[in-house]
């Protein structure tokens, strides 16, 4: 194939030299004869819109924001970071705070409010009304559930049964005294909600993995109880001390534990877990979960029951 050569030197050979203004324009050729068939004025034109082009040059089209996604992901992994960060530093001035008190750690194992056990309200007909309607729950005051509470009443058998579970009785304690079951910091709330007594007992599960003290609080009423649930849950109300016995329980209260708790009419229950062999229990265990729900949802709601009727 050959290649053709038009108006100066082959393309693979020295470029053409750049045409000054006064050149003809690229694209038109400089003989005579294609220039005589070429408009002046045009070529003219064609000129001064070169020389304008190379005085003011067109503004360079901008970059597209391409930056700003990644940018975007790091503001987001920083933000993570950070957060991070405060919970970890959270988790390290709650064990220091513990520490410097001087008691064994414990974690609460906090049910929602929806889930908080309430009486059951029974329901009577009105004949003057034609309506029903709801009887006083007696266990909603202790001045409608004036009698007090007695081990043999919450803990009489050396075995429990809750559900499917059996648990062994180790110790069993009435105390008038009721910030003796309780920290240093619960013993105001205590005091404020008019507690006159704490029974609690020491029990094992069937394995003897775990050991828990189990007890009920008996306050003024149950805003009463209310309130020092969400004391505790809050952080503010302090927790419970455990009732150590010979054996499974001996280190019971030493070592990590976990609170569960719930309120039941003017009473609060509740459940101090820890690990026979010593080591944190978990508030993700599924044991300690049973436990909880065992002994504080379902034993003691059921023993209490009685006094609503007696």
């Amino acid at each position: 194939m050959s290649v053709g050569v038009v108006n100066g030197q082959s393309p693979f050979g020295t470029p053409p030299p750049v045409p000054e203004v006064d050149d003809p324009p690229v694209g038109f050729s400089t003989s005579d004869n294609l220039r005589q068939n070429i408009d002046p004025a045009r070529i003219a034109a064609i000129a001064r819109e070169r020389e304008s082009a190379r005085r003011d040059p067109a503004p360079a089209a901008p970059r597209p924001a391409v930056e700003s996604i990644p940018l975007q992901r790091a503001a987001r992994r920083a933000t993570r970071t950070r957060q991070g960060w405060v919970v970890t530093l959270i988790s390290v001035i709650v064990v220091i705070t513990l520490a410097a008190c001087g008691a064994a750690s414990w974690f609460l194992l906090r049910d929602n409010a929806s889930n908080t056990t309430a009486p059951e309200q029974e329901h009577t007909f009105d004949p003057s009304t034609g309506k029903t309607k709801a009887e006083p729950d007696k266990l909603a005051s202790r001045d409608t559930d004036p009698d007090p509470l007695t081990a043999g009443e919450l803990f009489g058998a050396k075995e429990l049964t809750a559900g499917k579970s059996q648990y062994t009785v180790l110790k069993t304690e009435v105390l008038g005294d009721c910030a003796s079951a309780a920290t240093d910091t619960m013993g105001p709330h205590l005091k404020s909600s008019d507690c006159d007594q704490v029974v609690r007992a020491t029990v094992t599960d069937a394995s003897q993995t775990h050991a828990a003290t189990v007890g009920v609080v008996n306050l003024a009423d149950d805003e009463a109880a209310t309130r020092l649930r969400e004391n505790i849950e809050d952080g503010s109300g302090g927790a419970f001390n455990a009732l150590r016995a010979s054996g499974v329980s001996s280190e019971l209260g030493l070592n990590p534990t976990v609170l569960g708790f719930n309120t039941f009419g003017h009473y609060l229950l509740y459940a101090v877990i820890g690990r026979a062999d010593g080591e944190s229990p978990s508030r993700r265990d599924e044991d300690v979960s049973v436990i909880v729900a065992d002994l504080v949802d379902n034993y003691l709601v059921e023993t209490l029951k009685p006094r609503r009727d007696a």
